[in-house]
Parts: C-alpha cells; structure tokens; sequence
C-alpha cells in the first residue's frame, strides 16, 4: 500500500459531531438541514441523510424531521401489514367482530385515516382508556363529569366541563363514522359486495385522499 497522505486542503464539506444520544444526533442533523436551506440556498430535494443501520434509525430520524417541519422520503421497505390503510381495514374488522372495542377504535383513530388530526386521536384515544368507551357509549348524550365540593373543585370542574365538551364533539365526530361503518354491513353480504362497501366508505371518510396528499407531500 501506498503511504497515507494528507489532504492538501481544509475540508470545508466534512464536518465530524460527536453527540451523546442518537436522537441529538438526529436533531443537529435537522438544526444542520435547515441551515442548509436558509444560508445556502438549496431545497430539501438536494439533501439525503445516509446511516449505516435504517432499521434502528428510522424511527428517531422520522420522529426529528417530522418536530422541524422538514419533509421528507423513507427509502426503506416495510411490511405492508404496517401500513396505515392496512392498520384502518384490520381494525374497521375489529370493530365489527369486538362489539365496538375501545382499543379497536383508538388504533381505528390513530391510523390518521379517520378525519381525526393527529392531536384530536390522542385526545379521543385518552378519552377511551379514561372512561373506557366502548359498545353503545359512542352514541351516549355526553361523558361523565365529576361533581364538585369546594370552591376550587367548581373551577377544576369548569376546566373538565370545557375539555368534556370538546371530546363529545369528538367522539360524536367518530361516533358518526363508526355508526355508518356498522350499518353498511348489517346486512348479509357476499365477499365482493362487503370489498365494495369497503372502499365506498373508506372513500366517503375522506381516507384515500389523505393517502394521495401524503404521497404528494414525500416528492
């Protein structure tokens, strides 16, 4: 072998960062990006994160971009039993044969193919595991409040009459959906009928479009 040589130059484009965490290490790559884009004037398009390992990256680097708004495309197969649709159509099954499941519906609403925004599932998905929502109680008039005792129990209990109020707006908006989901397969269908009332309704709930604006979004 030939003997090791120094670079003539100061290699400006090599930066080396030594983080104690993976995931400050992913978020200086995005404070990294950014930088990019406002002092140097390139797109999102002309930069690529390359790690040695997606598998075990993946996550923390998704989490990082999605926190500083900066879009982005994961090239990396995943199992399609994981993908958001698939999660939708198991769990609108799951609702039909689990007599409306609390944690079928809150995996139904975390899917992001529901109409619900990412902060209204997690408000709705608390909402199920805290007073245990399932069966009929998607149609019932309003969730329970806590009677009050005492003067600062009457504001607490003004505070959860607010938060209350905006989950039954909530629920109500899925309770909706998932009444009309039920009935279009109340009655005896064959294979092909149910497959079609399938897509109608996932259609109607405004689901494949979501799909086509997150495809739009990763070019």
């Amino acid at each position: 072998r030939s003997k090791k040589e120094r670079f003539p130059k100061r290699p400006f484009s090599i930066k080396i960062r030594s983080c104690a965490t993976r995931r400050q290490e992913a978020h200086w790559t995005c404070a990294t990006i950014l930088e990019l884009i406002s002092e140097e004037g390139l797109r999102f398009r002309d930069i690529a994160i390359i790690v040695r390992n997606l598998e075990e990256w993946s996550e923390i680097i998704c989490e990082a971009l999605t926190e500083h708004n900066i879009p982005y495309f994961l090239d990396m197969r995943r199992s399609l039993a994981n993908h958001p649709l698939a999660e939708l159509v198991r769990n609108l099954g799951k609702v039909l044969s689990d007599n409306i499941s609390g944690r079928a519906v809150a995996r139904l609403v975390k899917t992001g193919l529901f109409g619900l925004s990412v902060e209204e599932a997690d408000l709705l998905e608390n909402a199920i595991y805290k007073f245990g929502l399932s069966g009929t109680d998607w149609w019932a008039p309003s969730l329970p409040v806590s009677p009050s005792r005492s003067l600062e129990a009457d504001q607490e209990k003004v505070e959860e009459e607010e938060e209350i109020a905006e989950l039954n707006k909530l629920k109500a908006k899925a309770g909706e959906r998932l009444k009309r989901w039920i009935e279009n397969c109340k009655a005896e269908l064959t294979a092909s009928q149910w497959a079609e009332s399938l897509f109608h309704f996932v259609e109607e709930i405004g689901a494949l479009e979501t799909l086509r604006r997150w495809a739009a979004e990763a070019l």
